[in-house]
C-alpha cells in the first residue's frame, strides 16, 4: 500500500502549475542564515547541499559492505531525496508569509525524488522510510515534517477541490 502523503505528493506534482526555483532541482531554498528556525534544522558546513549529519550518514551507508548505496546511481538518488526531504522542511520553517509560495515547489521536488528512489530501489518505500529516518530525526525536524505533511495535504484538497469532476 501506497502512504497517503506519498499519493498527495503525486497529485500536488501533477496538479500545480510549474514554478522556477533558483538553485536547481532539489537544492535546499534560499533563506537567510540568519533565521533561527533555519539553523535550527541543520547545518551545512562544506556547502554541499546536505546537513551536515545527512551527509554523515549517507556515507556511512556507502561503507556498509554490498550496500546498494554503493551503485552511484542509487546513492545520487538517495542524496536526491535527502535534499528534496531537507527542501521541504526548510519550506515550512523560513520566513512564515513566503511558505505557502515554497511548498508546491519543494513538494514537486519531493515527488520527483520517490519516483526516482522507485526507479533504482528494488523496495522504494523502504528506501523512503530509511530516509525519512536519516533526514527527519531531530525535534525541530520532526515538527517541520509533520507540518509540511499537513500542509501538503491542504495544498492538495484545494487543488483538487478547485478541479471539475469528469462526468
Amino acid at each position: 500500500m501506497i502512504p497517503p502523503v506519498v499519493i498527495a505528493l503525486l497529485l500536488l506534482a501533477l496538479a500545480a502549475p510549474p514554478t522556477t526555483f533558483v538553485g536547481g532541482i532539489g537544492s535546499v531554498p534560499q533563506v537567510s542564515p540568519d533565521d533561527p528556525a533555519v539553523a535550527a534544522l541543520g547545518t551545512d558546513a562544506d556547502g554541499d547541499g546536505l546537513w551536515d549529519d545527512v551527509r554523515a550518514g549517507l556515507d556511512l551507508l556507502r561503507e556498509v559492505p554490498e550496500s546498494p548505496a554503493s551503485d552511484g546511481a542509487y546513492r545520487d538518488t538517495l542524496e536526491q531525496g535527502a535534499r528534496a526531504l531537507q527542501r521541504a522542511l526548510v519550506a515550512v520553517v523560513a520566513e512564515p508569509g513566503a511558505s505557502a509560495d515554497r511548498l508546491p515547489s519543494a513538494a514537486r521536488t519531493l515527488a520527483r525524488a520517490i519516483n526516482c528512489l522507485g526507479l533504482v530501489s528494488d523496495d522504494p518505500r523502504e528506501a523512503l522510510t530509511w530516509l525519512e529516518g536519516l533526514v527527519v530525526s531531530t525535534p525541530e525536524r520532526v515538527e517541520a515534517h509533520v507540518r509540511f505533511q499537513r500542509a501538503v495535504g491542504d495544498l492538495v484538497t484545494e487543488s483538487l477541490e478547485r478541479e471539475p469532476c469528469e462526468p
